[in-house]
């Protein structure tokens, strides 16, 4: 009997003080903003550019003599070209739906009063640690499957 008291008293308090999970996804007026923010800013071209610079990072290994490649510029290339920025959205809309819509209108706005022009090339755009991690895996996983072939 203390046992089965024991159990009820362990279930009942674990859905008392368990945590609801936070709301990752955008709603669909957040997720509308979001996508004219990511046409205003032009987003992909300066996410394509980011990881350009990414592989062009890790394209030689510099802790061994002589230095070797371990990218050629074609796989590189190949890497940046098949990179399918529509499926990659659904870690910006995971990111950007923590903001607020207000603030995702000023951005909207600020990028708007700019022409989407921020910096030279479009080499500014906002990202966070998940975005960034999430691309680093991504391209990471492509470099293993090039290797692979």
């Amino acid at each position: 009997m203390k046992k089965s008291a024991l159990f009820c008293c362990f279930i009942v308090s674990a859905f008392c003080f368990s945590q609801a999970t936070p709301k990752t996804l955008a709603n669909t007026t957040k997720k509308k903003i979001i996508d004219e923010y990511i046409v205003v800013s032009n987003y992909e071209n300066a996410l394509k550019l980011y990881i350009a610079n990414y592989l062009e990072s890790i394209r030689t290994d510099y802790n061994v003599t002589p230095p070797k490649e371990i990218l050629s510029q074609t796989q590189v290339d190949k890497i940046i070209k098949e990179f399918d920025f529509n499926n990659y959205k659904f870690s910006i809309y995971n990111s950007f739906s923590f903001i607020s819509e207000e603030n995702l209108k000023k951005l909207v706005t600020f990028y708007k009063s700019l022409n989407g022009d921020l910096a030279q090339h479009n080499t500014m755009f906002l990202i966070d640690s998940l975005i960034d991690l999430n691309l680093k895996n991504k391209i990471n996983y492509e470099i293993e499957t090039l290797k692979t072939k």
